[in-house]
């Protein structure tokens, strides 16, 4: 992973929060959490078995909030590896605008 992602925390997802609604997938990225022990069966549940997707967002984001095993790294890891750049760039937005910079030469 890019070590600019690394410089990221988890409060970068509350200050996105509306923009990710609108634009992750909750089911993929939790099956590969999954997969990638990253998330508990039980999270992993909560969050696919909900309903509604805004919900399925709503759990998913509380749970990489919580960043057991990791897991905050490796959702950043998945949208980059999805090439999610447009994701990737409204996270760096809460960085310094130096990082933004670096960011967005990045993901070209």
């Amino acid at each position: 992973m890019h070590t600019l992602l690394e410089k990221l925390d988890t409060s970068c997802l509350d200050e996105r929060t509306q923009f990710l609604q609108e634009e992750l997938e909750p089911l993929y990225i939790c099956d590969i959490l999954l997969e990638e022990s990253a998330i508990s069966i039980l999270d992993h549940d909560k969050a696919t078995e909900a309903s509604r997707r805004k919900k399925q967002i709503s759990y998913l984001l509380d749970i990489v909030k919580k960043n057991q095993n990791n897991c905050f790294m490796f959702f950043l890891y998945i949208l980059q590896s999805q090439g999610r750049h447009n994701i990737i760039q409204e996270l760096l937005k809460t960085s310094s605008k130096e990082t933004i910079a670096t960011g967005m030469h990045f993901l070209r």
